[in-house]
């Protein structure tokens, strides 16, 4: 029986993410909760909620029934200190994950799964200024002191992964952990 390998993952152009494209819960107004803490894995000005990965059953990141190419979106909330631009690379080495934060290409229906080459390989972030209006109707505040991003990222099978992060002129790599365990 042959095993069918992922397919390789083009570097498209990077995708851009700015204030008026985020998401909103009103949690990091005054910073990261307390009860998201543990759950945070931190890269300077970037917190992406994704310690909980690390304790999922490796079939969560199994490739879809009948479709060995394609996987399931793994949500990953991603949230950007008020004010700044934060660029997330997946490094060459790591062709099998993939970023999935440009919109345009969420209409694949989540039953067939994504390919690898459905993601992205870098995504920019532009957070809000702290001061930004929340667009949340009813809600008279600003957005306070993160930026959320929605979306979500492409597993093919479970691992450990390190990704580059770079704001600022600065770098950090940090490693998250899909139904890995510890990294």
């Amino acid at each position: 029986m042959a095993l069918a390998t992922p397919a390789t993952v083009a570097a498209p152009a990077v995708a851009h993410r700015t204030c008026a494209s985020r998401a909103e819960s009103g949690r990091f107004v005054h910073g990261i909760p307390r009860s998201y803490r543990s759950d945070i894995i931190r890269a300077g000005p970037f917190a992406l909620i994704a310690r909980y990965y690390a304790t999922e059953p490796r079939s969560t990141f199994r490739s879809v029934r009948g479709r060995s190419d394609r996987y399931y979106p793994q949500k990953l909330l991603v949230v950007v200190r008020a004010g700044l631009t934060v660029t997330v690379s997946v490094p060459r080495a790591e062709r099998r994950f993939a970023l999935l934060y440009d919109r345009s290409a969420w209409d694949i229906p989540y039953s067939r799964g994504y390919r690898l080459a459905d993601g992205e390989r870098r995504v920019t972030f532009h957070a809000c200024r702290a001061s930004t209006p929340s667009f949340v109707p009813g809600k008279h505040r600003p957005v306070g002191k993160w930026t959320e991003f929605n979306g979500s990222v492409i597993v093919a099978g479970a691992r450990c992964v390190t990704l580059e992060v770079r704001a600022r002129r600065r770098a950090w790599r940090p490693r998250l952990s899909f139904g890995a365990g510890r990294c």
